[in-house]
This record gives C-alpha cells, structure tokens and sequence, in this order.
C-alpha cells in the first residue's frame, strides 16, 4: 500500500467506486466514522477491501467463491472474520481488535459492534492502522533493513512455530499426496495465465519439478509428518506482512483454510525467504534461514527450501495474476499486478534449478550477444553471473564502467593479463560450485587452451560443463558494437577493430568439442535462453544435502 496524501475531503467516486457495494461507497467519506479520520482510502485484493481510516483500518471480505475460499454468503464472511482475529492474535495481539457489523441506519450504513446488531449486510476485521514504512517490503526497497530486524523476525517466527498446535488432524496436510492436490489446483487456478504472465515451457518445468520432488521426497516428508513438523502455522509469511513495530508484528495470516495455514514449518518460512531473493537480498535470505534454523534445528530445510520456495513464488504469482482481471480494481494497480505476477513466475521457474548445479562458458566474439545471453540466463536460473570484463578491471584496480582506450593485445588486454584473468575465472567458478552453486562465465574463451583449462579444472571437480558458443551475422554485429559504444554503463571495451582481430585469430570449437552448442543469438533472447536451459538440465548435477544451514546433529522437535 503507497501512503496517501492526507486529506479529509472525499475524493470524486471513480468509476470503479461506483462498482462498490453501497456501504463501501459510504465507507469512503470520512465522517462515516465516529472517530472522524483526517483521510479515508481504499486498498484491494482479490478477496478483501481494506478501508484505511487512521487510526483504525477496516477490512472486508469480497462475497467471492474460489476453489482456495468460499466468501460467497455473509454468514460465511462473518465466521471467517472471526477466525481470522482469533488466529492473527497470536502473532499480532495488539493489531487485530475486533469484528464489527455493518448496518443500515437512516438511510445509509454504520458501524456496530457484533453483539448487538441486528440487521447486519455485512462484517468487518477493525485492525489498528500500521504505517506504511514500518512495512518490511517497504523497508527492503529503501535498504533500511538491519540485521537485527532480521534475526528478531526470524526468532519470533520460530518461536511461534515451535508452539503452534500439532498433531494428526493438522499433520495430514503435509502428506505428499495433499501437497499434490494443492499444487493442482494451483495449476488449474493459473491455467488462463500459461503463454500470458508465466511461460508455458516454464510452467511446464515447474509441473514437472514438483512431481520429481514428491515422488523423490516422499518418504522424508512422511516421517515430518510423525515428527509433527506440520504445524498450525501462518500460511502467508510474506514481507508485505510484517511491520517493525516494537515488539513486530507479523499480520494477515490464512484463516479461510486450513489445508493452507497448517503447513510444513519450512513452507511457512520459504514464503519470507522467497520474498528475499526476489527483492534481491539473497544476505538476508541466508541471515534469516541461519537464525531461524538456529532455533528449530531442522537437518531437512535444505532439501526442502527449493521445493516450497518454488510453491510460494508460483502462489504468488497466480494471486497477483487473478488480481489483474478484477474489474472492480484501478487499472494502474491491475498493471502492476500484472508485472508483479509475471516476475512472480520467472521465479517459481527459477527454483527449480537451485537444486542442481554446473558451469555454463558463454562464450564466442564480442558483439554476438554474450552478455545478454548470459544475463538472461542468470536471472533465470539464479547461477551467479561472472563477466570477464568486470573481473578484468577489477584485477586491474578499476572500476567496471572505466574505459581503458587500451589497444587490443597490450596492457589489461595482454596475453599474460588474459591469462590472469581467465585463472580467477576458473577459480571463482569451482569455488562457487564447490558451495553448491553453479555460475556463469561469460567470456570469449576465442582459444582451445582456454576451454581446455576450464575443462580440466571442471574434471577435477566433477563438475558439470557446457559451452555456449554464440554466433551472429557480422552486420549485426558491428550494429550492436556502435549502439553499446553509447551506453555509459557498459563495461566492455570492444569495438568494431577488437572484432575483427578476434575473428582473425580465433580457435572457433572443431567437431571433437562435444560440450559445446551453438547459438544464433538473432532469435530472441528468451528463445536463445530456453534452448540453452533445455540442454543444460541434461548436464546439471544436485547440489549435496549438506548445507550451511543445516546443523550437524538436530535434537528432536519438541
């Protein structure tokens, strides 16, 4: 939610409050409201209204039917604002105040409490108004999240974990087999949105990703289900949901389903530590799984993160997704719910490649779309991209957008500087394979010696290696080459001259080169990156269950 522009004048209806149902309408003008709020706003999803009235706000169930929630009757709608108090108390006890009737008196609407009222249209949840910039995501944005923020969430949320109820009714939600069914009605939910938010070969993937896990894990998440790691949990942890508050406070938990609030612990937790990584704060996706698991001990988490990760990003995406076709929702926000949808997905995708690793050489001439290539590549997978460019310069003591005017074959762009630079390449690249972690090299790798290194390196590894050799006609290159020569954020060097020396000298990959494909980067990038990816999942390898997450001799739950 943005913060508003404090005023105590109703704005003009819109034409989508003129969709509301009428006692919204009211609820709208500040003097609705006993406590005479200076602003009144409405915010949306796609099965709640919330009317922001500082210093209390009102939250009101859409008469809605999914296959996730049934809100279609008023009775149903005031049974489930009832719960969702009782159960936000837990985590929120001074946020979450009561549940009021919305009545119709002389002529229009009113609040009044539960009890009395006698001829309710319908509920409300009256909540304390927290402020927009306590929110974390808020607070992830603006890069005012410390460390101590993070451990506190992270010990609060075990804490909670370790005393939520248990026991046979709640641990048979962490059965592969409802695991299954929830993830199908998740496909079925954002069957409309394949070729659309999500790509169908990325859908594909993650259909089959989750159905390799279940069967691979089932005996694991059994015996958690026996271990009562299926807990009475939260169900929606995400960041836009806790507020550094003195103590924090940790809102809006599932209360209209049980098969989705009572959960593995680590579902509970991948859903923050998913937010994390798509804030790009991959620190403190780490920082926070280390606290939390520092109190809960959990030897599993590791092997189970992708997995609820992946479910996490791809909820999202669909709830994000069915709020970009509410017609009662501003077009602006249906937009950005659209965008937030699709980034959402992309990185469902991505988790299923985090349980695998290798070592991807894009390679070929300057100006055949390398980078680019690569960069793609990099966001989809989430294997750390390693450019030869920046790691030159950083060899070197310079910055990476600084141009060098170094002539081709001299200075930084010697051979022995080269040689130098490919030998922290290669190191970087086993290093991180040797943490877990595949990588991406993006350089020209124009020389047999240079693959062969990286061969030899990767074997003694065992790690897995694909080339990527990129090709483009020469016009376009040379187009690409003066367009880049423009952008002041570009850190490579090569121009047209540079180009036509490698292509001179070159040592292309002869046909004894079995780990290499060729790429004609003219088609579309994500056409490029999808074909590469194909590829690669016959080479990846999976990443060892040993983690440093995981603690070496977990105790039993409690």
């Amino acid at each position: 939610m943005q913060e508003p522009i404090a005023s105590p004048q109703q704005a003009k209806p819109t034409v989508e409050d003129l969709r509301l149902p009428g006692f919204l309408r009211a609820m709208l003008d500040p003097s609705f409201f006993p406590h005479r709020p200076a602003w009144v706003r409405l915010e949306q999803t796609h099965i709640s209204y919330l009317v922001l009235a500082p210093p209390l706000v009102y939250k009101c169930k859409k008469p809605v039917r999914f296959r996730f929630l049934d809100f279609s009757t008023r009775e149903l709608r005031r049974r489930f604002c009832e719960q969702e108090v009782r159960l936000n108390r837990r985590l929120a006890p001074n946020v979450y105040r009561r549940v009021v009737a919305i009545v119709r008196k002389d002529g229009s609407f009113a609040l009044e409490p539960i009890e009395t009222a006698t001829n309710a249209v319908d509920y409300a949840v009256e909540m304390e108004y927290l402020p927009d910039d306590l929110r974390l995501d808020r607070l992830l944005v603006q890069g005012r999240v410390s460390n101590e923020l993070i451990e506190e969430a992270a010990h609060l949320i075990a804490q909670f974990h370790r005393s939520a109820a248990a026991g046979p009714s709640i641990a048979r939600f962490g059965a592969p087999e409802e695991l299954a069914a929830t993830w199908e009605e998740n496909f079925a939910d954002a069957e409309s949105m394949r070729g659309d938010l999500i790509l169908a070969h990325d859908d594909d993937q993650i259909r089959t990703f989750v159905a390799q896990f279940l069967r691979a894990q089932d005996s694991v998440l059994r015996r958690r289900q026996a271990e009562e790691r299926i807990r009475d949990g939260h169900g929606d942890l995400h960041a836009d949901h806790i507020y550094a508050t003195h103590p924090l406070s940790i809102i809006d938990c599932i209360e209209f389903s049980d098969r989705l609030r009572c959960c593995d612990v680590v579902s509970d937790v991948a859903f923050l530590a998913m937010d994390f990584d798509y804030f790009g704060r991959r620190d403190l996706h780490d920082r926070f799984l280390l606290a939390y698991n520092a109190v809960m001990q959990d030897h599993d988490l590791p092997r189970l993160l992708p997995f609820y990760k992946c479910y996490r990003a791809y909820v999202r995406g669909k709830v994000e997704g069915l709020k970009s076709r509410e017609p009662d929702v501003p077009e602006p926000a249906r937009a950005q719910a659209r965008a937030v949808a699709q980034k959402r997905f992309t990185l469902a995708y991505r988790y299923t490649w985090e349980p695998f690793r290798a070592i991807v050489a894009v390679a070929g001439l300057s100006g055949t779309g390398k980078s680019t290539l690569a960069g793609l590549l990099a966001e989809r997978t989430g294997f750390p991209w390693i450019r030869s460019d920046v790691v030159r310069k950083e060899l070197a003591g310079w910055m990476a957008q600084e141009q060098g005017q170094v002539p081709f074959g001299e200075g930084i762009y010697s051979p022995e500087f080269t040689a130098r630079t490919y030998l922290e390449l290669r190191r970087r690249a086993v290093h991180l394979f040797d943490q877990g972690l595949g990588s991406i090299l993006d350089a020209t790798h124009l020389r047999r010696e240079q693959r062969d290194l990286l061969r030899a390196l990767a074997e003694k590894f065992s790690a897995p290696l694909l080339f990527v050799w990129c090709t483009c006609p020469e016009e376009e290159v040379r187009r690409r080459l003066e367009a880049r020569s423009h952008d002041k954020q570009e850190v490579s060097d090569a121009d047209w001259n540079v180009y036509v020396r490698q292509r001179d000298e070159q040592e292309a990959p002869g046909q004894d080169e079995s780990d290499v494909i060729f790429i004609d980067t003219t088609v579309p990038p994500i056409e490029a990156s999808i074909r590469v990816e194909d590829t690669l999942r016959q080479y990846a390898v999976p990443v060892p269950l040993v983690s440093r997450l995981a603690p070496p001799l977990p105790p039993p739950f409690p």
